[in-house]
């Protein structure tokens, strides 16, 4: 055991170089503008608008997009709440309070390894600091940090360390050991109703008793505790099934597709997290459909790193819990619970603390002189790591930075370049926009026509051609007439050119497909009131203002 003073100094001086590196690392990631589902999610949501509706976050799965997507993570939407009720739709309090989650979450890394480096009776100050270091600073990190929407990750990955914590003060015993015991199962609740990965925590439960306490475990008692997250998660699933209509996620493939994907991008991951060069925000891989050389290699590859895990167990138990961590915080998004994108960095966040926690607990292993090597060598990591972070927020400045990022590095997605030429759009670059968007719709497929017809319109009509923007406008709203931001616009063209009453009929349709857009509703109030429609356009300015 640590005595107290030691271990609160050493915790003392691990926070202070996680907070200046972090700091350092992410010092140009506050101004990084909303990106990505950014703006369905938070900038144009507007349930977010008012801290007197984090109530209903607990009970309206609609609550978590302008559009009509159901989800449930009321604990993140309230903390989007807050940051809209300091800074509005200035960005800069969303990343502070990212990154002051991802410090935290770097001194629990520091703790938890310290704590289970104890079980195993080593003693160590610079493995805990190393591992929480790289984790703090790691470039991969950035897609769950700087992006925005993301914090999801990094909040319930907070909750699940605490929990994880929690339950190793409960198991250490104590005069405070029935708190811990309450405690741990109230913080798996929360990271659950922050993103649903935090179902890998009696993973990591189960895991820890199996490596430590196996041997001590042998009366029922000692395994009855496992109830107290088991229950939890089964009303938590009752409840998503009733709110959602489904207890895991909708399913994007089928769950066997889904796991052959996963295993042949598994290289890809593990090479991201050792050599994070060449990241992408968006990989857009298809599903992988057949048994390749490719997949047959990745799964040998998985069944050697488990089973290597698993016979170090007795020589080496941390190493081999933290490996098994990395497998267990993992697999919820990457098995087979079938997920629209197939690869996506952040998945990795938590994942990533086992798998540094676990190299370099074998790296210590080895009988290195001099010493000053390995410690100039774990320096040069660290350091490189945050200069590599340093630069990954400068690609996160803009959706324009973004996306031109992405385009060049996966040229045959159509989602890039669609999101690329909106991206210019909003820049006010309508030419560049229609020469990018016109090669988005060589290969999009029939579901993704209507956003590049939508942008399109935008850019004919900031052109000033006007009946190119009503045709491409009409072809959005026929490609998908759910289309809510394709009606509104048509209805802003027929209003900016005086055709009031198609600019009613565009606009009400826009309002009856989706009655929570308050940009509808409040163009409608003024294509009413230009038509001499005082009563109405003031219901509906009401229900705008209400809305936003």
């Amino acid at each position: 055991m640590f005595e107290q003073a030691k271990l609160s100094k050493r915790v003392l001086i691990a926070s202070a170089a996680i907070i200046i590196l972090a700091a350092i690392a992410y010092s140009d990631s506050f101004n990084c503008s909303f990106n990505f589902d950014d703006y369905h999610q938070i900038f144009k949501n507007g349930h977010l608008a008012k801290i007197g509706n984090i109530p209903s976050f607990f009970y309206d799965p609609a609550a978590s997009s302008f559009r009509d997507a159901k989800g449930y993570r009321p604990v993140l939407l309230g903390t989007f709440a807050l940051n809209h009720a300091i800074s509005g739709e200035n960005v800069w309090s969303y990343h502070l309070f990212n990154l002051i989650l991802h410090v935290l979450n770097a001194v629990l890394v520091f703790l938890t390894v310290t704590f289970v480096l104890d079980a195993s009776g080593k003693k160590s100050f610079l493995i805990p600091l190393f591992v929480s270091l790289v984790f703090a600073v790691h470039p991969i990190q950035t897609d769950a940090v700087t992006y925005i929407s993301a914090r999801s990750v990094v909040l319930a990955s907070f909750f699940c360390l605490l929990s994880f914590l929690s339950f190793l003060l409960f198991r250490r015993g104590g005069g405070n050991k029935v708190l811990w015991a309450i405690l741990s199962p109230v913080f798996f609740v929360l990271g659950m109703l922050s993103k649903e990965t935090a179902v890998c925590l009696p993973g990591l439960a189960i895991g820890y008793d199996f490596i430590f306490r196996a041997k001590s475990l042998k009366k029922l008692a000692g395994y009855l505790y496992y109830l107290a997250y088991i229950l939890p998660l089964l009303a938590y699933l009752m409840l998503r099934r009733a709110l959602l209509g489904y207890a895991s996620v909708e399913a994007a493939y089928p769950r066997a597709i889904y796991m052959l994907s996963q295993i042949r991008r598994f290289p890809l991951y593990l090479r991201l997290m050792l050599f994070p060069f060449n990241q992408n925000a968006d990989y857009n891989f298809p599903p992988t459909t057949t048994i390749g050389i490719t997949v047959v290699l990745s799964a040998i590859l998985i069944i050697f790193i488990f089973s290597s895990l698993l016979a170090m167990r007795n020589k080496m138990p941390a190493a081999a819990f933290f490996g098994l961590w990395f497998f267990i915080v993992f697999a919820p998004e990457s098995s087979i619970f079938p997920i629209l994108d197939i690869t996506v960095e952040y998945r990795v966040y938590l994942a990533l603390a086992g798998l540094i926690a676990s190299i370099a607990i074998l790296f210590s292993s080895f009988e290195l002189r001099p010493g000053f090597v390995s410690k100039g060598a774990a320096v040069s990591v660290i350091l490189l790591f945050a200069i590599l972070t340093f630069g990954r927020n400068r690609v996160w400045a803009t959706p324009a930075t973004l996306w031109s990022d992405v385009s060049r590095k996966s040229p045959y997605s159509d989602r890039a370049w669609t999101n690329l030429g909106e991206a210019l759009l909003d820049e006010g670059r309508d030419k560049e926009a229609l020469g990018v968007l016109a090669k988005a719709l060589e290969s999009a497929p029939d579901e993704r026509k209507s956003i590049i017809y939508t942008n399109m319109g935008c850019c004919y009509s900031d052109l000033g051609e006007l009946e190119a923007a009503r045709e491409s406008f009409l072809k959005a709203i026929d490609a998908d007439p759910t289309r809510v931001e394709a009606r509104v616009d048509l209805g802003i063209l027929y209003y900016r050119h005086g055709d009031y009453k198609d600019a009613v009929d565009a606009l009400t349709g826009a309002v009856n497909v989706n009655p929570g857009y308050a940009k509808a509703h409040y163009e409608l109030s003024l294509a009413l009131y230009a038509m001499g429609d005082n009563g109405d356009a003031a219901r509906e300015m009401e229900k705008a203002k209400e809305l936003d």
